[in-house]
């Protein structure tokens, strides 16, 4: 049986291939988060796919019981080593079966195109349905998602960029059958004192492309009626070429 893609992509590498999701990045998303949430200071939040901890670090500064819980082992390693003052709360787990009891958290973020990795439309609204599980009757999802015509409208067949030691050669597709944006990620790394490749990763991807009305569809199914839809972390209206697609969704009190 073939290993998905997202179990295999976000290793090490991961960090050099996206160096700009970085701390200061949160610092400036986590107030525009944090006025929407309508959380109490000390409340209980999940940082869902939470990567390297960046969010959950923020959200700990700022007084709440913040957790988090991503796939990746090694993006775990790395949150720990690179917070180790706070001791961080983190949990190895997938996001179709959440490890926590119902009613869990007040409020639950997912950063950064973390939706719609799954092959059937059936498994990422379990996602949801999981998520609408674990929070606290009126709570609220932030969950932060591409806008599917912007990408498609900026798609980028191929580019190549230095990062470091490595080159990182990058080509994307548009996979109109199964209504995903793919992805090869080539990461070549060089010695720095004689130039020659030493090595070289290759690494897949692919998201669903999901429209607002899709969206909104998933999230009415997952008992997550949608509040409101920004198109960036300004919070401004969504529109159909806005940069993000920014959902939020609350819990029937």
């Amino acid at each position: 049986m073939k290993t998905p893609w997202f179990k295999k992509s976000f290793g090490a590498e991961y960090l050099e291939i996206y160096p700009h999701r970085s701390a200061s990045e949160a610092d400036d998303q986590l107030p525009h988060i944090l006025s929407v949430l309508e959380l109490k200071n000390g409340e209980p939040v999940l940082d869902l796919a939470c990567g390297a901890g960046r969010h959950t670090s923020r959200l700990r500064k700022e007084g709440f019981k913040a957790l988090g819980m991503d796939l990746s082992a090694t993006l775990l390693r790395e949150a720990g080593d690179r917070y180790p003052e706070q001791d961080l709360p983190l949990v190895q787990g997938d996001m179709r079966s959440l490890p926590f009891p119902q009613d869990s958290f007040s409020s639950v973020i997912n950063i950064f195109t973390s939706f719609g990795y799954f092959d059937t439309d059936e498994e990422n609204l379990s996602v949801l349905e999981e998520i609408h599980r674990v929070l606290k009757p009126g709570g609220r999802l932030f969950l932060d998602y591409l806008n599917p015509d912007l990408v498609l409208k900026n798609l980028v067949p191929h580019s190549e960029r230095k990062h470091g030691e490595s080159l990182i050669i990058e080509d994307r597709k548009h996979n109109r059958e199964r209504g995903r944006v793919e992805k090869t990620i080539q990461v070549h790394k060089f010695d720095s004192l004689t130039g020659s490749a030493t090595e070289t990763k290759t690494f897949q991807e692919s998201v669903g492309l999901y429209s607002l009305p899709q969206m909104r569809s998933f999230f009415d199914r997952a008992s997550l009626p949608l509040v409101d839809v920004f198109g960036n972390y300004d919070l401004v209206s969504f529109e159909p070429l806005s940069p993000r697609m920014i959902l939020l969704g609350r819990k029937p009190a």
